[in-house]
């Protein structure tokens, strides 16, 4: 064991340990020969050849590329005669930005503004180095106080980082790495990334500082995943709507958190231009004032615990991890694309006392306290595990090098798969034939299991699962047949949601004998599947049935929907893109007894189809892409029970229609997308328990703004453009009691989960 005063690689003279991790240490040495101190990173690797030290030695290849004052610099790279491996780093005094946050809370813009510009310095170097961090996060951030007028940000961690210029043997596409708060839509998804994705990162790590929080920050790394992939990230007013934010700011964060990386800024030079027409006062980040000098410790090399995927080994080079963990599961969709049920209420941020995007739980709405939506979300959110457990999940993909190996082979290289990486909650498996599936038998701890299968995959393997006590599994887009579902899929007790969506092939005709075996399904998404009117008959026997969705289903007419009736406990039903649908059978939906939540699109009504909703018992109505009209409006008014409606993008509502809903007891409404004339305004005061209305790309001006909040009862407003920040602002101070928000015309409102007559993205 290394100990103080040791000298190793016949240089270094260790004085003290900063870290330690799973795989390796970092020390405070000194340089006997040049007498300075240093930061060593040392790992420990018995096998010359391993992955481990190819990272590794790809680790210090990246770094020793850089020089550049905000990037800290590699010195020396060194094996000793025990296979010990050392990288030799220079030694920053201060503390890194994660720490900075948490002792000062989020931090001014004219303190943390010229610390950005520092840092996009170091990251436009090493883009133009063809070098892509990959994990941009305020743990790799170090902020150098030794000259306190000054303060130097620094760069640290090239871990994760990869040379965009080579071949991608060891970072190949389909390994998704990073910290989840920070990770990019694209990173996320395990694709193909370049110099973008960091600008993506560096918005998230923008947003954590000027606001104290990064803007997914969910009970979960699935959830984090999620709401990365799926959903536009909240802006700075959306955040802290009391901050009077400098002119430019809040617009630059958003476009660099465009889920589009071609409507992002394109390089770290652009981002940093963009910042310097913020205005901004010349201001001096202080360290934090409890702690002493000599307490600053530094942070080179020993980021703070993260609460991502690889928290456990937090002080390791990120690359060694890799060489063992050969995928990193991260659930594109996660679990459940029915958060499609779940994050639906989650994302949704008009409604009453609802958290924002970045809540971490699910609250009860104001009003409609009833939905059963959100008991199913919290109890998905401990069934899926949170982000200690996540960082130790099942792998299942070899570096490229690799490929020729079955998985089943992998299995049998503890060096590659150590058993302890089998465990914790969430797990993903990349099955190239049903025989990899093997991977999880016995592996009882698992509870929530996506299945990737490529065409090969039959279903045969599903017999591997028996015993498991799964309560989440997910085979979207698995060519998994009918016969083979039912034949091979275990008794799973335990199992509350399963996913079969994305399945052309898949009818329907065995889902009775499917119930059975999974009797305490909840949650059934069979979305884009081959789903047939037979087969809708045959989910019936999902007897404690909360969610469904059928959409996307073109060989579901609706002529038997009314077979769902006998669902005692069916809350919430989704038929997006449901073109095959035929309305005329939508009466037998005042049948259903608990269905209080409906969500449509891409149908077209005939007169009084609606009629349906004098009798039910909806809470929540949304209707998107239907060419909804004003007579279907009047159908709409007669549900004494609505609270909740979205008609976002239908043109063919006039200040008429919403006339009709005046005496409703209707509460929120989203019109966005709909033209807002002076007699829409008009129509729109005399609705009596209008307490919130979105009106993005509406066209609102800030007089008819004005107008509406002076006139009617709303007190939660969302709108957009031509209306700009200061009016808002102006509005604010005018209207004290009322939640005025400003949001981007490129952003749809979410309504629980659906951006018009789009799907969730998936």
């Amino acid at each position: 064991m290394t100990q103080p005063g040791q000298i190793v690689a016949d240089r270094y003279r260790i004085i003290s340990t900063l870290g330690s991790g799973h795989y390796g240490v970092v020390f405070r040495a000194e340089d006997v020969s040049l007498q300075k101190e240093v930061a060593l990173k040392m790992l420990n690797v018995t096998d010359t050849n391993s992955t481990a030290l190819l990272r590794f030695h790809k680790e210090a290849r990246a770094a020793a590329k850089l020089k550049h004052s905000n990037i800290v610099t590699v010195l020396d790279f060194r094996l000793d005669d025990k296979n010990n491996f050392y990288l030799v780093l220079e030694l920053i005094e201060g503390m890194n930005l994660r720490r900075l946050i948490s002792s000062h809370g989020r931090l001014a813009p004219d303190e943390c503004i010229p610390l950005f510009l520092q840092v996009l310095s170091g990251l436009s170097h090493a883009h133009e180095n063809g070098v892509i961090h990959r994990d941009l996060n305020p743990n790799n951030i170090l902020v150098d106080f030794r000259n306190p007028q000054q303060p130097t940000a620094k760069l640290v961690d090239f871990g994760l980082a990869r040379l965009a210029d080579e071949d991608q043997r060891l970072t190949r596409e389909g390994v998704a790495v990073g910290t989840p708060e920070f990770m990019s839509p694209e990173q996320c998804h395990g694709t193909e990334i370049d110099a973008r994705s960091d600008i993506y990162s560096f918005g998230c790590l923008m947003f954590d500082a000027l606001t104290g929080d990064p803007p997914y920050k969910r009970d979960t790394v699935v959830d984090t995943i999620m709401c990365h992939i799926n959903y536009d990230a909240p802006s700075l007013y959306d955040v802290c709507p009391d901050v009077d934010w400098p002119r430019h700011l809040p617009e630059i964060v958003a476009k660099t958190l465009n889920r589009d990386p071609n409507l992002r800024y394109q390089s770290a030079e652009d981002l940093a231009a963009a910042l310097r027409t913020v205005p901004i006062e010349a201001h001096v980040v202080e360290a934090e004032k409890s702690i002493s000098d000599d307490q600053v410790q530094p942070d080179l090399v020993v980021p703070e615990p993260r609460r991502g995927v690889l928290q456990t080994i937090k002080n390791v080079p990120i690359s060694v991890v890799i060489a063992f963990i050969i995928v990193l599961i991260i659930a594109a969709i996660v679990v459940l694309n029915g958060q499609a049920g779940f994050d639906k209420i989650g994302a949704h941020k008009g409604m009453d006392n609802i958290n924002r995007i970045k809540a971490t739980v699910v609250k009860n709405v104001d009003g409609v306290s009833g939905y059963s939506t959100k008991k199913r979300r919290v109890k998905a959110l401990e069934a899926s595990g949170d982000a200690q457990n996540f960082g130790y999940n099942v792998v299942l993909k070899a570096s490229e090098e690799e490929d020729n190996l079955s998985l089943l082979d992998r299995i049998s290289v503890p060096q590659l798969l150590p058993s302890k990486h089998i465990s914790g909650s969430f797990d993903a498996v990349a099955c190239s034939d049903d025989k990899d599936l093997k991977l999880v038998e016995n592996h009882f701890e698992i509870s929530s299991l996506r299945i990737q299968t490529p065409l090969r995959f039959s279903g045969t393997g599903l017999r591997y699962l028996k015993g498991l006590k799964l309560t989440n599994l997910q085979l979207k887009n698995s060519p998994v047949t009918d016969k083979n579902l039912a034949k091979f899929l275990p008794n799973i007790p335990t199992l509350t949601s399963l996913i079969l969506g994305g399945n052309p092939d898949l009818s329907g005709e065995t889902l009775k004998e499917v119930a059975a075996k999974v009797p305490n399904v909840k949650f059934l998404d069979l979305t884009g599947s081959g789903l047939t009117d037979a087969g809708v008959t045959k989910i019936a026997n999902f007897k404690k049935l909360e969610f469904l969705s059928i959409g996307k289903c073109p060989y579901v007419t609706g002529a038997t929907l009314g077979s769902l009736s006998s669902l005692a406990n069916l809350t919430e039903l989704h038929m997006l893109s449901s073109r095959s649908m035929n309305t005329k059978y939508w009466s037998c939906l005042s049948k259903f007894p608990s269905l209080r939540i409906l969500i449509v699109s891409g149908c077209r009504f005939e007169p009084r189809d609606l009629r349906f909703l004098r009798e039910s018992k909806l809470k929540a109505l949304t209707l998107g892409a239907t060419d909804a009209t004003d007579e279907d409006l009047k159908e709409i008014a007669a549900c004494s029970t609505l609270q909740y409606v979205s008609l976002e993008n239908e043109k063919l509502v006039t200040p008429l229609g919403i006339s009709y809903l005046k005496k409703s007891n209707i509460r929120e409404y989203d019109g966005s997308g709909q033209t807002m004339s002076n007699d829409m305004v008009d129509a729109i005061c005399g609705w009596k328990n209008l307490n919130v209305f979105r009106a993005a790309s509406t066209g609102m001006s800030y007089d008819q703004a004005e107008r509406l909040l002076k006139n009617s009862k709303i007190r939660t407003l969302f709108i957009s453009s031509p209306i700009s920040q200061s009016e808002v602002l102006k509005l604010k101070k005018q209207f004290p009691g009322c939640r005025i928000e400003l949001v981007p015309l490129a952003r749809s409102s979410h309504v629980f989960g659906v951006t018009g007559p789009q799907e969730p993205s998936e």
